[in-house]
């Protein structure tokens, strides 16, 4: 019965953690592209919106990889505390 509500919580957390950050990501591309549209004018401004939709989903890459990082360190110290 343990193993099912451990599965549950990981379930809903992943969950939780997909929808923050879609959440964040569609946020920074939305205040990027106002920011690329507002200083670009009426110029052709598509390469610059296709550009900065790569780079905000670049930084959304490098946010949730350390993330991950952080996590994994923070499970290799507490197992390393568990043995002790």
């Amino acid at each position: 019965m343990e193993e099912n509500n451990k599965k549950k919580i990981e379930l809903w957390r992943i969950l939780l953690f997909s929808v923050s950050v879609v959440t964040i990501v569609s946020m920074w591309i939305h205040k990027d592209i106002i920011n690329v549209i507002s200083s670009a004018g009426s110029e052709n401004v598509g390469p610059l919106i296709a550009t900065t939709v790569l780079v905000t989903l670049t930084k959304a890459a490098l946010v949730v990889a350390a993330l991950f990082l952080i996590k994994f360190i923070v499970i290799k110290i507490r197992n390393k505390r568990n043995k002790n």
